[in-house]
């Protein structure tokens, strides 16, 4: 079940900043750095909301006393907005792994 949602992320996630890439390029050559800069553009946009709205509206609206995942309750995590801002961090580095294949393929399209 986990590599059959592994495999949907993959298609969903970098397949959707591959077609918008050559949505905005009609019409101009796609280098690998312009494929490069769209998408992973793209990406930070998806993960700066993530921190944005999702985790900061987890920091402020959830009582850690009375979590929605039962036994989690008192785990100081909910409150722990550094552990947001790092998985922030980590999730832009990381971005590249499937951002430099992306751009590598329509580059090799265009």
């Amino acid at each position: 079940m986990t590599m059959a949602l592994l495999a949907i992320y993959l298609l969903i996630l970098p397949g959707l900043s591959i077609v918008s890439a050559l949505v905005a390029s009609q019409g101009i050559e796609l280098t690998f750095i312009g494929a490069f800069i769209h998408i992973y553009g793209v990406w930070i946009i998806v993960h700066v909301w993530d921190f944005a709205v999702i985790d900061l509206a987890h920091v402020l609206l959830i009582n850690p006393a009375r979590p929605p995942i039962k036994g989690t309750e008192g785990a100081k995590g909910w409150r722990d907005l550094s552990f947001h801002f790092r998985s922030l961090l980590k999730a832009v580095l990381m971005s590249a792994i499937f951002v430099v294949p992306a751009a590598a393929l329509l580059a090799l399209l265009a």
